[in-house]
């Protein structure tokens, strides 16, 4: 197998078809699916992640979504892959394919910055914001699969808890409104993620905790909030309670 991963990169770097190219990104991502052996086999072949990076900024539409499709399986569940692909120079080229790629290319780069930017320095996450990736992971919040909700779900809510001024800019691209959609409608795992992360966006801010009020969101967290069982998150949406019921008295009071 190792020898077949060397052949497969050799055929992504240059002098290769456009076709070949593509077709090396498609076995390689297929491998590396859920293959925590075959992921680091490909990582360790000398050039694989250059190549990989290469095609995003240079192959054709196909041949970066396969590219960005191969990050996000090689990077999943493992902090020390995805600080190699974090190093390697991904995370611009990602957020490039975000913003300008085909919505299969969105979503795959979507999931490898998911898995990359949980791991980074805060320098990393601020050129990744800086270079544009809210409002098209925000855009992605409203797509109809939860194949492309959920990796952009938890990169923003990730974003959000790590700094203010990051949640502020989420809360600015327009996070609020598809969230408080999922909560009505998404399965039971997206609605506990859309819980959370309204949760982190709510704290401190009472003009949003009464918009989320006014729209119908804060039923919906409370009855998360007693079916939540994972505990971190049945925190956080405690403290929504909890503030949403403080901010309301407030505002009755100042009535």
């Amino acid at each position: 197998m190792p020898d077949d991963i060397a052949a497969l990169v050799e055929l992504l770097k240059e002098g290769s078809s456009e076709d070949a190219k593509e077709q090396a990104a498609e076995a390689l991502a297929n491998l590396a699916a859920g293959n925590k052996e075959l992921s680091a086999q490909i990582l360790d072949c000398a050039g694989s992640l250059r190549a990989l990076v290469a095609l995003l900024n240079e192959g054709s539409d196909s041949s970066k979504m396969w590219s960005a499709r191969a990050l996000a399986n090689l990077s999943e569940l493992s902090k020390a892959r995805s600080l190699r692909i974090a190093d390697a120079g991904a995370l611009l080229p990602l957020v490039n394919l975000l913003r300008d790629g085909s919505e299969d290319a969105k979503v795959q780069a979507s999931r490898a910055l998911s898995s990359c930017l949980v791991c980074c320095k805060k320098e990393l996450m601020q050129q990744v914001i800086s270079a544009g990736a809210l409002q098209p992971l925000v855009m992605l919040l409203k797509d109809r699969t939860e194949a492309a909700k959920m990796p952009a779900l938890h990169l923003l809510a990730g974003l959000a808890v790590k700094n203010k001024v990051w949640k502020d800019q989420i809360v600015k691209a327009g996070a609020v409104a598809p969230l408080i959609a999922m909560l009505k409608e998404g399965s039971e795992g997206s609605k506990m993620w859309a819980a959370r992360a309204l949760a982190i966006f709510c704290a401190g801010d009472k003009k949003l905790l009464k918009q989320v009020a006014n729209e119908g969101g804060s039923t919906m967290l409370r009855k998360a909030a007693v079916e939540c069982l994972d505990v971190d998150t049945k925190v956080l949406l405690a403290r929504y309670v909890l503030l949403a019921f403080v901010s309301k008295r407030q505002y009755v009071h100042q009535g």
